[in-house]
């Protein structure tokens, strides 16, 4: 049996109906990693939505190199309409 620590803590903050920006933190002490994952989606109109995306795992406890990935991403959907 063994025991481990993970905090995670969220937030969301709308902008405006159509503009969000998420977060998520979690560290945990068993795998001695810090995450962090912050999405912004906007939709710029009905059905179609743009996505960027930032992802960072970090070694803590000074294990180096404390970087371990970083990642952005960015995501566009769109809505097409047959003979619109």
């Amino acid at each position: 049996m063994f025991t481990t620590n993970v905090v995670v803590g969220r937030a969301t903050f709308a902008f405006s109906p159509r503009a969000v920006l998420r977060g998520l933190l979690q560290w945990d002490d068993d795998a001695r990693e810090a995450q962090a994952n912050v999405l912004f989606r906007y939709t710029y109109r009905p059905g179609a939505d743009l996505f960027v995306v930032f992802d960072e795992v970090r070694n803590i406890l000074g294990e180096v190199p404390p970087l371990q990935s970083r990642r952005f991403q960015a995501k566009m959907t769109f809505y097409l309409v047959p003979g619109a």
